[in-house]
């Protein structure tokens, strides 16, 4: 599982913007599209994390592995900065992502459906409206 640091590449403790997250999207969709189909996401050190920079962040996360060619995706996001809250599952929701929360505090997030074999964006929102 690939480990992406996110501390390292923001150095701030409140994480607040979608354009945050973009800042670092080169560097984060190198790594998944490294990876083998799971990811991790260590928010060590952040103590707030905005539910815009946190739907960026899928957002990112989610074209890297399309762009990877996998077909499920796994996220794994360890030492968030809260509990799972009822925002961080509606965002997870809008990419048609299911999430949960395992013992030891870290977010499990997998697809809700089955990726279908979508070569384009319209194709993966024109999919992502029909599962809703």
């Amino acid at each position: 599982m690939t480990v992406l640091r996110i501390q390292e590449k923001i150095p701030k403790k409140v994480l607040t913007s979608r354009a945050s997250a973009r800042s670092i999207e080169e560097d984060l969709s190198d790594e998944v599209r490294n990876a083998n189909g799971s990811v991790e996401v260590d928010l060590q050190g952040v103590v707030g994390m905005a539910p815009s920079f946190f739907d960026e962040l899928l957002s990112i996360i989610d074209e890297g592995a399309l762009a990877a060619g996998w077909s499920t995706t796994e996220i794994v996001v360890s030492n968030p900065p809260s509990e799972l809250l009822a925002k961080h599952h509606l965002v997870c929701k809008g990419h048609g992502f299911k999430v949960s929360e395992d013992s030891s505090g870290r977010w499990i997030i997998s697809q809700a459906w089955q990726r279908a074999e979508l070569t384009t964006g319209a194709q993966r929102a024109e999919a992502l409206v029909l599962h809703r």
